[in-house]
C-alpha cells in the first residue's frame, strides 16, 4: 500500500550552483509538455492497478514545479484527482502554494503549501 508519493519535476528557470537534484533548466514547452504526458499516463496506469487509492500525501518537486505553468500543473492534479478516494489529502509543491493553480480541481481542504 502506497501513502507516499512523490512525483519529481525536473525543470527550473535556471539551475542554481549549490542544488544537487536532478533537473535542468528547461524553457522548451514541448519537452515539458512530454513529461507531463508521460508522468499522467504513468498515474493513470497506477491508479487503474489499485495502486493510489490509499495516498495520503503527494509530494511534488525536483526543480521549480510552477516553472511548468499552471496549465500543466492543473493537468497533473487532475490526473492525480481520479487516482484517489474522496478523503483528504496533503499535496506538497516546493515552495510554492497550489491554492491558485488547482481550485478547480481538489477541494480546498485537501490542499497544504
Amino acid at each position: 500500500m502506497i501513502e507516499v508519493l512523490y512525483l519529481h519535476l525536473p525543470f527550473c528557470v535556471s539551475r542554481c550552483a549549490y542544488c544537487d537534484f536532478a533537473t535542468s533548466a528547461c524553457d522548451d514547452g514541448a519537452r515539458m509538455d512530454a513529461y507531463v504526458e508521460a508522468l499522467c499516463l504513468q498515474l493513470r496506469r497506477a491508479a487503474k492497478a489499485g495502486l493510489l487509492g490509499q495516498v495520503k500525501t503527494i509530494y511534488i518537486g525536483g526543480g521549480t514545479p510552477t516553472h511548468l505553468g499552471s496549465r500543466r500543473l492543473n493537468t497533473l492534479v487532475y490526473t492525480l484527482a481520479f487516482g484517489q478516494s474522496r478523503e483528504r489529502r496533503r499535496i506538497h509543491l516546493r515552495g510554492q502554494s497550489l491554492s491558485r493553480l488547482t481550485s478547480a480541481w481538489w477541494p480546498t481542504s485537501s490542499r497544504s503549501a
